[in-house]
């Protein structure tokens, strides 16, 4: 049976892990001309850019490459340690 604690958990894991692939998806469609004009594109774009915005404040754009993705994978790696660490005392 999963306690309260577990689902809170199962939840949030869940949530970083789609949000992971919106950052694939977003990935992707950056490759393709004119997919970010798409109603998809303008959906994907206002879920990650607040995000990509504010680690593009920290890392800029190198040579006309974006680092923001792979930054933001290893912000949600290190969340979900964190949750792992607060939930269950493992890290």
């Amino acid at each position: 049976m999963i306690t309260f604690l577990n689902g809170i958990y199962l939840l949030l894991n869940y949530a970083l892990t789609a949000y992971s692939y919106v950052i694939i998806i977003d990935v992707i469609m950056s490759w393709v001309p004119q997919a970010r004009q798409s109603k998809l594109g303008e959906i994907v774009g206002k879920l990650v850019d607040p995000l990509f915005d504010v680690i593009d404040r920290f890392i800029p754009t190198i040579g006309g490459i974006s680092f923001s993705p792979i930054v933001a994978f290893f912000l949600i790696y290190l969340v979900r340690r964190l949750l792992s660490l607060l939930f269950f005392g493992v890290f």
